[in-house]
């Protein structure tokens, strides 16, 4: 077998591992899941789970940061330091943001029910981190009126606010609408922040 098949069937096998306990986790606390739920879920043997994983709890916090790299792996950053290219790159992190809570919807509030909100702050880093770097380059020059991470905070916990608000009021607000309303929204609202610093 040559190195390259054996390190695709590694990566399958830790995939299928990382779904299957985000999944478990989603129905039932952490603590509930055992490695034969996550073995039997993912079609793996316990002797392959403990090749690469010591415990559940390492295989969930691979699973969550894996998470987190998903997010960004579709992301067009543009290599752009000036205001409208780390405004352009903050936009596309939260438009990623936005698509994986779409997606994965019922999986984040299960696991936020029952392990909390490990996964949403996980990926709130993300997001964070693309914010505040926006709202450091301020036309190349790092003083501010107010500190950028807290100017990142407000508008990221208004940004996540209103996708979990819409997912909690989905007859008022349908998936497209709320996309619609950010796409808008969001230049708005990360234009008149900059403006703020």
């Amino acid at each position: 077998m040559t190195r390259e098949k054996e390190d695709l069937r590694v990566t399958k096998t830790k995939k299928s591992l990382r779904n299957a306990i985000l999944d478990l986790s989603a129905e039932k606390s952490i603590e509930k899941v055992s490695v034969i739920d996550i073995c039997d879920t993912a079609l793996v043997n316990r002797m392959t789970f403990y090749k690469y994983y010591q415990d559940k709890f390492e295989l969930f916090h691979d699973a969550i940061q894996y998470s987190k790299q998903e997010i960004l792996a579709d992301v067009q950053m543009v290599d752009d330091n000036t205001r409208e290219g780390a405004l352009a790159n903050a936009k596309a992190v939260l438009d990623s943001i936005y698509r994986y809570y779409m997606e994965h919807r019922k999986m984040i509030s299960g696991i936020t029910k029952f392990s909390g909100p490990v996964l949403s702050a996980a990926i709130a880093e993300t997001g964070m981190a693309a914010l505040t770097k926006a709202f450091e380059l301020k036309e190349g020059n790092l003083s501010s009126k107010y500190p950028a991470d807290l100017i990142a905070s407000c508008v990221y916990g208004g940004f996540i606010g209103l996708i979990e608000y819409s997912l909690k009021n989905p007859t008022k607000y349908t998936a497209d609408s709320v996309k619609n309303y950010l796409a808008s929204l969001e230049v708005d609202v990360l234009d008149r922040n900059y403006n703020l610093i």
